[in-house]
């Protein structure tokens, strides 16, 4: 999605949306990213996705999608994150520019 209508829309991928700017807090999760990450959105939001990072997840990779974040470029990665019990996963994130006039 690249509009907030069309990223706000139920869907059963995860997704989570964050302040355009740094520290990026969690404005909001939808269910498919709760039941992922076995956060609610009480618990997530206000907070930065830093809350799914652990032991094994890639510092440098973290560090470069930030860095096209606040340069304002369309990204992704792949990166070790942990839930809520601390189980690993592999999560793909996808960060779109969206348009917030649409």
């Amino acid at each position: 999605p690249n509009t907030l209508q069309q990223a706000l829309k139920p869907s059963h991928e995860a997704r989570v949306i964050t302040e355009a700017t740094r520290p990026f807090r969690i404005t909001h999760v939808n269910e498919a990213w709760t039941k992922l990450c076995g956060f609610n959105p009480e618990e997530a939001c206000g907070r930065t996705l830093r809350m799914l990072q652990g032991e094994d997840t890639d510092v440098a990779t973290v560090n470069e999608l930030v860095k096209d974040c606040v340069e304002q470029k369309a990204t992704s990665m792949e990166v070790t994150n942990y839930d809520k019990q601390g189980r690993k996963f592999r999560n793909f994130l996808q960060v779109c520019e969206c348009d917030l006039h649409e």
